[in-house]
C-alpha cells in the first residue's frame, strides 16, 4: 500500500481546487481523505459557508464519492 500526502499546511478548499488534478487526481487513489474547514474559517480566510459548501461538493465529485473519505 502507497500513501500520498497532498495536504498543504494553511490551504483552503479555494486553493485545493485550482491544484487537486495535478496533486490528488493524477494518482488514481483507491480512497483520498478530505480535510478541510477550519483554515475556509479562518479569520484571515474567511470563505463564505456557502462557497465552502460548493468547493466540498465539487472536490467530491472530482474525486469520485466512492472515493471520498
Amino acid at each position: 500500500m502507497e500513501i500520498i500526502n497532498a495536504g498543504v499546511p494553511g490551504d483552503n478548499t479555494i486553493e485545493a481546487i485550482s491544484r487537486i488534478q495535478n496533486d490528488v487526481i493524477k494518482h488514481n487513489s483507491d480512497l483520498v481523505t478530505v480535510l478541510f474547514g477550519a483554515n475556509d474559517a479562518a479569520f484571515h480566510k474567511m470563505v463564505n459557508v456557502e462557497v465552502f459548501k460548493d468547493n466540498i461538493y465539487n472536490i467530491t465529485q472530482l474525486i469520485k464519492p466512492e472515493r471520498t473519505i
